[in-house]
């Protein structure tokens, strides 16, 4: 557009607009670069660090707590098959019983590790908030600039497009 402006008739309506369109445009990119570095500070960073950190961790101790409640469904039914016979095995069955309450006490410790990392991720829920919020209103920053922009821009393009028309018409 910059091209098709630079012709020589200095008074031309359409290079004024033209000019005008390309300075309006290059002040939007340049807005938008701003708004979307923003944007990755201010909201994805934090986000992102929620993502890579705390989510990874929950999933770990959950998948932790599955494999440990399978070890112990495992080791409780062989206490019972043990309980059975706990008299012509008693050591078998001693084993068993250990390992049971050993399991036992893992599951519970893993169950109290889930619970403080996902306590951890609901404490951060204020942080949250207000990184949502702080990208609500990046948004809203962002597009108040560009309507202020048009709001400057138009008036003064109409007027000199007016006032264009109006010598045309004159001499005519």
């Amino acid at each position: 557009m910059l091209e098709a402006s630079n012709f020589d008739d200095d008074d031309s309506i359409l290079k004024y607009i033209l000019l005008n369109v390309v300075k309006q445009k290059n002040y939007w990119a340049n807005e938008i670069a701003e708004h979307e570095l923003k944007v990755e500070q201010l909201v994805c960073a934090p986000l992102t660090s929620i993502s890579d950190q705390d989510l990874p961790a929950i999933m770990k101790t959950k998948k932790q707590l599955s494999r440990l409640m399978s070890e112990k469904e495992t080791a409780a039914s062989r206490y019972h098959h043990l309980e059975r016979q706990k008299e012509e095995n008693p050591t078998k069955f001693n084993a068993a019983r250990e390992e049971l309450e050993d399991v036992g006490i893992r599951v519970e410790a893993a169950r109290d590790a889930l619970a403080a990392d996902m306590f951890a991720l609901v404490a951060k829920e204020a942080q949250l908030a207000h990184t949502l919020l702080q990208y609500i209103k990046l948004q809203r920053a962002y597009h108040e600039s560009a309507l202020h922009s048009l709001q400057d821009t138009v008036p003064e393009l109409e007027r000199f497009i007016s006032k264009y028309s109006a010598l045309l018409s004159c001499d005519v």
